[in-house]
């Protein structure tokens, strides 16, 4: 719910303007400074040829989700994909401390 929330009102906000970033990596850039604004999370893209990686360094559920990692999976799986357009996505391993949470998506 409050994913779907959230992915309501970052399209009610515009969404990524169409602009040079129009690509799969510039639309998550984009997603991820609106989620920093709206969360108040940290985050890092890293992408190569067949995927783009968001690794999470803080969050709201990161607390929670030392002992529950699937609040994580479930939250922001649910969020990135309404965000993305569908997009695969995929929680990946838990990375190392600081980080919180890793997802993967398709291109």
């Amino acid at each position: 719910m409050i994913a779907s929330t959230l992915g309501n009102a970052f399209c009610a906000a515009g969404g990524p303007p169409s602009s040079s970033r129009c690509d799969g990596v510039g639309r998550s850039k984009e997603i991820i400074e609106w989620l920093e604004a709206e969360l108040a999370w940290q985050a890092d893209l890293t992408a190569d040829r067949t995927e783009r990686r968001i690794t999470i360094h803080q969050c709201p559920f990161q607390d929670v989700a030392r002992e529950h990692p699937s609040v994580c999976g479930v939250f922001f799986t649910t969020l990135l994909r309404a965000l993305e357009g569908g997009a695969e996505v995929e929680q990946a391993p838990t990375p190392p401390a600081p980080a919180c949470c890793a997802f993967v998506l398709g291109r």
